[in-house]
């Protein structure tokens, strides 16, 4: 039983009949109308289908008002005319309105009644929905934040003039844009900030195959915005948030002093096996001081597993407002939930989709961790990653504005010698995507033990022999017929 009286839902017949009246005997009348009405806003259906061919006479001629002998026409050539009153009450129409140029002021409560059973709808879709128990909470929790999300009335957009169109651009890309503030968001490596000047409404992807240093490469660019005092949120479905934690501690005792850095295996072998003695108490303090320095940085972190992509939106959108985060990281792509898709290509299309318009909506950079196929047997020579071997499907590529591909070219020399790969050594992030520059390669040095990764010209001590750091500062632009990533 409904705990509400029966009430007619929200409607304005009068204004309707006003607002039809007016756009059978102006043109004008017809164009403002329809920049403020569409025919699902009218509530009687003779008044829909009427307004419909309105609309359809306006558009095949802007020039010639729809008046009262074509639109009954082409309502006899659609078998509606009986339907709509006939034309009797077409003309009743246009001669009940006083003057056409009041069509914006007819038009307010027709919208306004529209907007109102459109909320009535939603509403009682939510409640049919929360009454069936099988509908899981979840997807209930989606469900409600979906439809308020969704525009109440239909937005258009704004048509803007060249004038403040070049005004805007050079805002953001011209010399007026230099030295604002947060116009860029930076992540601690100097050269990628560079190369792909991460910006809000960006989809980056950060790809890698396994144990190429994804997650190490993610934090360190979390960290890295943060000690400049850019806030970020991650959102990890892979670790909880005490083993990314011990990833950052780690790195952060190796930040400035590598060679007196405390490894990973130290530090958990510590805490998760008990062994008293596995941390010597110059170790501890350099853990205790780290854990202080990024306690003080603003971060924040939500470790819960299998988010709908609605369910990282609306994780995002609590941190952008009560964080401030200017940057959102996600571990990683391949296990959103796609949700009801009728198959995996299909799901990660609608992902990909949804976390480049979540990326817009929230006008903050978003970067995003994914997999890579593992090299074919024929590749042998030259195993560093391609675009192609993003998984599952190209809307990624299509979609990502910015696509970094992780490579160590010491993981593969395992096979002649099992300790040729110990996590420490070069590595390289290959812009294989830049949306709004040119493609390049970047040089890293990686000591995974700890979770360091960090370019040789941020590091505060002597970079590792190992590493031959680059001479140049600047990206180079590339020579005809040069390979980009040499």
């Amino acid at each position: 039983m409904s705990l509400l009286p029966d009430r007619l839902p929200p409607q304005s017949i009068v204004a309707e009949q006003a607002v039809i009246g007016a756009t059978l005997i102006s043109v004008s009348a017809v164009e403002h109308a329809l920049e403020k009405l569409d025919t699902a806003d009218f509530y009687l259906e003779a008044h829909r289908k009427i307004f419909d061919v309105v609309a359809y006479l306006w558009t095949r001629n802007p020039q010639v008002v729809p008046d009262t002998l074509t639109v009954p026409e082409e309502l006899r050539k659609r078998g509606q005319l009986d339907a709509c009153g006939g034309i009797a009450y077409i003309l009743t129409l246009a001669e009940s309105v006083p003057t056409a140029a009041h069509v914006k002021y007819y038009s307010e409560p027709v919208w306004e009644a529209a907007v109102r059973r459109r909320v009535i709808s939603q509403s009682a879709e939510i409640s049919a929905t929360a009454y069936d128990e099988e509908t899981p909470l979840p997807e209930l929790e989606a469900l409600i934040h979906q439809r308020a999300e969704t525009p109440l009335a239909r937005d258009l957009g704004a048509i803007v003039p060249a004038g403040a169109w070049m005004q805007a651009t050079g805002d953001t890309y011209g010399p007026r844009a230099v030295g604002k503030p947060q116009h860029r968001y930076r992540t601690g490596f100097p050269q990628l900030d560079q190369y792909c000047a991460f910006k809000g409404g960006d989809l980056v992807i950060v790809a890698g195959r396994p144990s190429m240093g994804k997650s190490a490469q993610m934090l360190e660019m979390l960290v890295g915005g943060a000690l400049l005092g850019l806030p970020g949120g991650l959102l990890s479905m892979e670790m909880r948030k005490e083993a990314i934690g011990l990833r950052m501690i780690c790195s952060f005792t190796a930040r400035y002093d590598l060679r007196n850095a405390v490894p990973m295996p130290v530090l958990r072998d510590h805490a998760v096996l008990e062994i008293e003695d596995a941390l010597t108490e110059s170790e501890a303090e350099r853990v205790a001081t780290a854990e202080a320095a990024l306690s003080q940085l603003p971060l924040c972190v939500n470790d819960q597993s299998g988010l709908t992509v609605e369910q990282i939106a609306q994780h995002a959108r609590q941190m952008v407002r009560q964080h401030h985060i200017k940057a959102l990281y996600v571990d990683y792509l391949q296990i959103i939930d796609y949700g009801r898709a009728k198959d995996m290509r299909e799901g990660f299309t609608n992902v990909a989709k949804g976390l480049k318009g979540l990326a817009r909506k929230l006008n903050i950079p978003l970067f995003v961790l994914s997999q890579l196929r593992r090299p074919s047997s024929k590749s042998k020579t030259d195993r560093r990653p391609q675009l192609d071997e993003l998984r599952e499907t190209g809307a990624i590529e299509s979609e990502a504005d910015v696509v970094l591909m992780l490579h160590r070219d010491a993981y593969y020399q395992r096979s002649e010698s099992p300790d040729a790969d110990d996590g420490d050594g070069g590595m390289e992030i290959i812009i294989a995507k830049n949306r709004d520059g040119q493609p390049g390669l970047v040089r890293a040095y990686s000591s995974l033990r700890c979770g360091r990764i960090f370019e040789p010209s941020t590091y505060r001590d002597d970079a590792p022999p190992e590493y031959d750091a680059p001479r140049e500062t600047r990206p180079r632009r590339n020579e005809p017929g040069e390979e980009w990533w040499r």
